[in-house]
């Protein structure tokens, strides 16, 4: 008699867990058919810049479209919201940023990958050389753009593994120090009358991914490694070539630093 109460008992358990489970399921893929929609309904005049709601690699994205002046839908992806819209199939990489409906400026429907997007809006709205046979200007911009993503990443690391101040503090100054050096020594090396990071008379995409992290990791009340970035931001206000850059660039990026969420 017991063994068959027990039996019933098992059977009803693994029912209900079958169910349970199965629900979950449901929901969790209308969840994602609701984001697939929501993420397929594109501004219908303006390209809509899918990131997270943070700074990271996909600033200098927003801080391009904010100099050049152009209309968007800046659409913000939460932590919560990301598993789904990842597993969700509609990025091409399975990653973000990614611009939606930018058909009018002769772009894909769908553009990926942060800095192939850099490159295709700097150089039509005159933020990256139309004429790449310039490869001297062109790998100066490009290898400073790589640069700033191998900096930030060795942050991001630290940051996401919510190091101790200790630890984080290790590889910020050993990171920055390494990063100001660079980005000094190439200011000292521009010609005359070229005042930003890529050798140039006006602004690249170079610039906008220096500002992007300097903003993030130097000068960056929300941060939660203040002493850090207090050290940071000394040591960039004893560089005479990078404050000079820094005066240069804000007149272009100032009211959108400001400004942003």
């Amino acid at each position: 008699m017991f063994d068959s109460e027990l039996a019933k008992f098992s059977k009803s358990f693994v029912l209900t867990c079958c169910f349970n489970r199965l629900f979950k399921r449901l929901l969790y893929l209308l969840f994602i058919y609701n984001l697939k929609i929501k993420m397929l309904q594109a501004h219908p005049t303006d390209p809509t810049y899918v990131y997270f709601d943070m700074y990271g690699h996909g600033e200098p994205i927003r801080i391009l479209f904010a100099v050049a002046k152009q209309p968007y839908v800046d659409k913000r992806i939460s932590m919560e919201e990301w598993p789904a819209l990842k597993m969700s199939g509609q990025l091409p990489f399975g990653s973000m940023p990614v611009v939606i409906g930018a058909q009018k400026d002769n772009m894909p429907e769908m553009m990926c990958q942060k800095n192939a997007i850099l490159r295709s809006f700097g150089s039509k709205w005159g933020f990256y050389p139309k004429d790449t046979t310039n490869s001297d200007v062109c790998w100066r911009i490009d290898s400073l753009v790589e640069f700033v993503v191998d900096s930030k990443k060795a942050l991001i690391d630290a940051f996401m593994a919510r190091s101790s101040p200790a630890d984080f503090d290790q590889v910020y100054k050993k990171t920055v120090t390494k990063f100001l050096n660079i980005i000094d020594e190439r200011l000292k090396k521009n010609p005359a009358g070229c005042p930003f990071v890529g050798g140039t008379e006006k602004p690249t995409i170079a610039d906008f991914c220096v500002v992007s992290f300097n903003s993030a990791w130097i000068f960056n009340p929300a941060n939660p490694y203040q002493d850090s970035l207090k050290w940071g931001a000394t040591t960039v206000q004893a560089l005479p070539a990078v404050m000079k850059w820094w005066t240069a660039i804000n007149p272009y990026v100032g009211e959108y630093l400001k400004t942003r969420p």
